[in-house]
């Protein structure tokens, strides 16, 4: 399930909280950094001081 990176931070902090850290959790979000579109200016991410995975 992907859902835009600009809502990362209102998830809940626990949501992955009881999964077994053997399952993969894959990063399927792609950051659209321009007003105009989905996520807006995320200023880690745009500054290049994180990737967007890390970030996640």
């Amino acid at each position: 399930m992907t859902i835009p990176l600009r809502n990362i931070p209102d998830l809940p902090k626990d949501l992955f909280a009881g999964v077994p850290a053997d399952v993969p959790v894959i990063d399927t979000s792609n950051y659209y950094p321009y007003p105009l579109l989905r996520d807006g200016q995320i200023p880690k991410l745009a500054s290049g001081a994180l990737t967007e995975s890390e970030w996640v």
